[in-house]
């Protein structure tokens, strides 16, 4: 596959399309996270390359959970500097690419809200039909929230359980 030419027409649109993405997740300005997520939408195979299939997942989970980083010159900046659309995912990989504790938190909070959502799927099952093999897969469910570490939710899932046991 030959390199994409990223030329100044393409750096303006990328630009005006960041800054509509920065309105549309609610923050002031855009910034560097804002132009990957338009790269991953505009150049989705060459994305895909530089930050993996989940790529785009994780840029709108940096996106949702924490303020963008970098401004709109940074962005610019980095642009101009890449012949193409290949060297700017590389130096926007760099921008972007979270502290391995921002991803962890971020894939933390992604965890632990997939097994509260698999737990009320269960509730809601045995509201339907009080079967006792739901009930044991309530009881395994919320115990993993304790054993993974998050009290909080096991300690709310588990009061939950009580008062739908009586």
């Amino acid at each position: 596959m030959g390199e994409t030419a990223l030329d100044t027409e393409s750096i303006e649109g990328i630009l005006t399309l960041a800054e509509a993405e920065a309105r549309r997740w609610h923050h002031r300005a855009a910034g560097v996270e804002h132009v990957a997520y338009v790269m991953a939408t505009a150049y989705p195979r060459e994305f895909a390359v530089r930050f993996g299939r989940a790529g785009r997942g994780l840029i709108e989970d940096v996106l949702r959970w924490r303020a963008p980083a970098g401004g709109l010159a940074l962005a610019r900046r980095t642009l101009e500097a890449s012949a193409t659309v290949e060297d700017a995912l590389v130096a926007l990989h760099d921008l972007v690419s979270p502290p391995d504790v921002v991803v962890e938190d971020v894939e933390r909070t992604a965890h632990e809200r997939w097994l509260v959502l698999l737990i009320e799927d269960r509730f809601r099952s045995y509201r339907r039909r009080r079967d006792n093999m739901v009930l044991d897969e309530l009881y395994v469910l919320i115990a993993t929230l304790k054993v993974v570490g998050f009290p909080d939710a096991h300690e709310a899932m588990k009061t939950r359980l009580r008062a739908v046991h009586r």
